[in-house]
Formats: C-alpha cells, sequence, structure tokens
C-alpha cells in the first residue's frame, strides 16, 4: 500500500533519525468513546447532554461521532443551525435567535465568553469538550482514546532501528496526550495543536 518514487528514498531512510506521528488514527485507534459526564452546579445530566447532541448532530468529527454512539437514547434539539470550527468547536444558534450553544474545547469557550474554572475537569483523563448555553457553562465531557496494538511494538522497532527521537502530534490536552504516550516509551508530545 505504499508508493515509493525513486529508491533514492529507500537510502535515505536509513539515515533517519527522528520521526513524527499525528496522534488519533495512527497511535491510537482513533475510536474515541465517551466516558465522563461532569455537570456545572445545578445542571442535569439530560440538560448537558441535550445541548451538545444539538450541535454535535451536524459534525462527523470523532468527538461529535462518540458522543452520538455515547448517548443514543437522546435527542438534540432540531430548532438551532450550526456551524463548525475547525480545531475549536461547533455554535449552535436558534432559530429564534434566542439560545447559542458552543461546544468545544477550553480554547473555543474562552474566545466565545464562557468561563470555564481552572481545575474544573482536573480529573477528566482524555480529551474534554465543554458545553455551554447562552454563555453559561453547563460542564464537561471526557473522551478516551485506545492505544492501537502494535503501536508500541513500532516505536521500539524504530528505536532499535536508530531512531533518536519519537514525537506525537495532537490536539488532545497535554496531560491527556502525555497519558498515552508513556505507555508507549514516547517522551516528546506536542499537544493542543490546531489542524
Amino acid at each position: 500500500g505504499i508508493l515509493i518514487k525513486n529508491s533514492k528514498f529507500i537510502e535515505e531512510l536509513t539515515e533517519v533519525d527522528a520521526v513524527v506521528f499525528d496522534k488519533t488514527g495512527t497511535i491510537t485507534k482513533g475510536d474515541l468513546t465517551l466516558t465522563e459526564i461532569l455537570t456545572s452546579e445545578g445542571v442535569e445530566k439530560k440538560e448537558l447532554l441535550t445541548a451538545a447532541l444539538t450541535v454535535a448532530s451536524a459534525s462527523t468529527h470523532p468527538i461529535s461521532r462518540a458522543l452520538k454512539n455515547g448517548v443514543s437514547h437522546i435527542e438534540g434539539w432540531d430548532d438551532f443551525e450550526v456551524n463548525e470550527t475547525s480545531g475549536k468547536g461547533m455554535m449552535g444558534t436558534s432559530f429564534d435567535g434566542k439560545s447559542q450553544i458552543f461546544f468545544g474545547n477550553a480554547l473555543w469557550m474562552e474566545t466565545n465568553g464562557v468561563e470555564v474554572p481552572e481545575d474544573f475537569v482536573k480529573n477528566i483523563p482524555g480529551t474534554v469538550s465543554f458545553v455551554a448555553m447562552n454563555g453559561v457553562l453547563l460542564g464537561a465531557l471526557g473522551f478516551n482514546d485506545t492505544v492501537r496494538d502494535d503501536a508500541k511494538v513500532c516505536i521500539a522497532d524504530l528505536k532499535e532501528m536508530g531512531v533518536k527521537k519519537v514525537t506525537v502530534l495532537t490536539g488532545d490536552r497535554k496531560a491527556a496526550a502525555k497519558r498515552i504516550c508513556e505507555q508507549m516509551d514516547i517522551d516528546d508530545v506536542r499537544a493542543q495543536l490546531l489542524p
């Protein structure tokens, strides 16, 4: 499944001393599952999930798919127009203009004037998406990915072949990315990157 256009490139592979991987779908299976539901004080889980599903239903992003699969018994509201901003999140505006939902990362919340307490998600491992409605944080959802079975062996083989540095790039939070990379003996992680 690999096309090599020139034999010179095969020769140059013997001199490779650093390899960079994208995390999702390469090191991990890219098959996220919803593992944590954290509501703000006074917010019901169903309200949080309904708001998140309202905007996630318009997306094919892995987080949106994981949310839809994880709570298939709940439906979102259908009177919202939804827009997605790559690498940040989604915004839904009700047709009557009275309600607005934000679903995405902490930077997306901050950009849209939603305050997220610094230690709100400190105990959630994995990828975290926040949900807010009309400027108020409803809560956060935690998603986890599974390390590919052959990834650790691949990294060990690369190091045995003389690769000195293995780097992983991801949009995940640093703590979540570091946790996965520690399982595979990768010490250079670049997290919270945009596509």
